[in-house]
């Protein structure tokens, strides 16, 4: 009868061998169960594989055991991976997560160690926290191409009055013109146009994600966007400013008032839940495609960017979920992880901020003169930020009313 034994290697870890009495290995997919309301089937989101653990009974026995034994356990609580030899699955990279060592009279001479390890990798989660600003433009892109899917598959079917389209065509259109104007105020060169749309259908869809995708295009110096039309060949729009304005949009809503006593006043309203959802989703796409552009002044600015993008995906969440838009759902979902990581891989490398205010105008040199002392050079310095990152018209004239300033580090 052949010996199986020999098929498998003696166990050690970092070096150190030691018998393995049994052991159990778990591993398989996070998987987190989503039910949207009215909707019998539930929707399964896979966040990915489960990390591999191994538990592993040691034990330690034999001449010197209690030297050994204490070599292992250092080895055991020692920081980072190490190399565990396994019987079964050979070399393997590891981190021990928990140790627990046991004794017991009946078995003097023995040491036993209840050990549970994780495979380690040293390159989790690089790949989006190592080019963030990359996922975010590829979840743009499919928040976009998902924007208008949805949008051709909720439009009510069937034969129904000409009033019915054009009532969708005038939230459309409501929508488009809130955000020309919010482009507007936030002093941005970008343009919509909200008057080329004459039905719901056929292209509609597309034609308004890539007005919103032309925002995006429109950042990238050299290129200029299908239907948009920058003001000048060379963008000098904040895309700061712009993101801003973009989420503005995505939080509007238009109110129609209607109640559904009639086969076409029940299309209405749906009509006007997808051309919402249809600008809401575009927009949060532009806004995600433009964050990587943003370049943030301070950590307080980044964060509150991040908690207003936020705010306004979680809100597109909750509408795609009951929609049971699944994938724009996910995709949604993986726009809010970019974003969130892309700050928080930023907000290190930015400086602190407080809100201070002035009881009467002053110069800006002379506010900085006030928080930072007599030091000539930090007080020009700090006077020019001053007035650059309040928006300050005529640094000589800074007007009593609250200011970020840099805090002295």
């Amino acid at each position: 009868m052949p010996d199986f034994r020999a098929e498998l290697r003696p166990a050690s870890f970092r070096g150190l061998s030691f018998h393995m009495e049994s052991d159990d290995t778990n591993s398989g997919r996070r998987i987190v169960t989503k039910q949207a309301p009215g909707r019998d089937e539930p929707f399964h989101e896979d966040l990915g594989q489960l990390p591999l653990a191994f538990n592993i009974q040691a034990v330690i026995i034999g001449g010197g055991f209690v030297a050994r034994a204490a070599a292992l356990e250092a080895a055991f609580l020692q920081k980072g991976p190490g190399t565990l030899l396994h019987p079964h699955y050979g070399e393997v990279q590891v981190v021990v997560k928990e140790m627990r060592r046991a004794h017991s009279k009946d078995t003097i001479g023995e040491v036993g160690f209840s050990v549970s390890f994780e495979r380690y990798s040293s390159t989790a989660g690089l790949s989006v926290l190592g080019d963030t600003g990359r996922q975010m433009s590829l979840m743009s892109g499919r928040m976009f191409d998902l924007a208008s899917v949805d949008f051709n598959s909720a439009l009510a079917s069937g034969i129904l009055p000409g009033f019915v389209d054009l009532h969708g065509l005038g939230v459309l259109g409501e929508f488009l013109t809130f955000a020309q104007d919010a482009f507007r105020y936030s002093g941005l060169s970008y343009r919509l146009n909200p008057s080329n749309f004459t039905s719901l259908r056929g292209t509609t869809g597309d034609q308004v994600a890539a007005l919103f995708s032309g925002i995006v295009s429109n950042m990238r110096p050299g290129i200029t966007p299908i239907i948009g039309t920058p003001a000048a060949p060379t963008n000098t729009d904040s895309p700061l400013q712009t993101m801003r304005a973009l989420v503005q949009v995505a939080n509007h809503d238009v109110q129609t008032n209607i109640t559904p006593t009639s086969p076409s006043r029940a299309a209405m309203i749906s009509n006007a839940d997808a051309v919402s959802t249809l600008v809401k989703t575009s927009a949060l796409a532009a806004a995600g495609g433009v964050a990587r552009y943003v370049q943030y002044e301070s950590r307080e600015q980044a964060l509150s960017t991040r908690n207003m993008m936020s705010d306004s995906l979680q809100e597109l969440r909750e509408r795609q979920l009951t929609a049971g838009y699944m994938p724009a759902w996910q995709a949604s979902t993986d726009m809010l992880v970019a974003v969130t990581e892309d700050v928080t891989t930023r907000i290190g490398r930015l400086p602190r901020t407080v809100n201070v205010a002035s009881s009467v105008v002053r110069p800006s040199l002379a506010v900085a003169n006030r928080l930072y002392g007599d030091d000539s050079s930090i007080i020009f310095e700090r006077a020019t930020d001053i007035a650059k990152r309040n928006r300050v018209a005529h640094p000589g004239f800074v007007a009593p009313r609250p200011m970020e300033v840099l805090l002295n580090d």
